[in-house]
């Protein structure tokens, strides 16, 4: 029903008009995407919501929990490499490779400089 009020008003909009939608709609319409067990794709096109703004939504969802949940980093599991302890590799192509174990403490302090 939500989103069927959400499309009628979209049919309303005109095609060079942009529909904006409010926090509490994008966090309803990512909460219904969740429910509707449809791929992110497949339920945008049903809604007459552009893919990458719904992507964009769960994106921005996932950074407010995590800033709320105050953690930093994700644990993953890394591939096992002959003497290095933990790899961790940047968005700008740095590799930083760890030979023990380190303390959270120590990505703490190298985040504040």
């Amino acid at each position: 029903m939500f989103l069927s009020a959400l499309n009628k008003r979209a049919m309303e909009d005109t095609k060079t008009s942009r529909i904006r939608f409010t926090d509490e709609e994008k966090r309803a319409i990512v909460q219904r995407c969740k429910e509707s067990g449809l791929s992110k794709n497949k339920f945008a096109a049903q809604n007459n919501i552009k893919y990458y703004t719904l992507v964009s939504w769960f994106e921005k969802e996932r950074n407010e929990a995590t800033a709320k949940s105050g953690q930093s980093f994700l644990q993953v599991a890394a591939p096992v490499q002959e003497g290095v302890f933990a790899e961790l590799k940047t968005e700008h192509g740095i590799t930083l490779r760890f030979f023990k174990s380190v303390e959270p403490s120590y990505f703490q302090t190298l985040l504040k400089k």
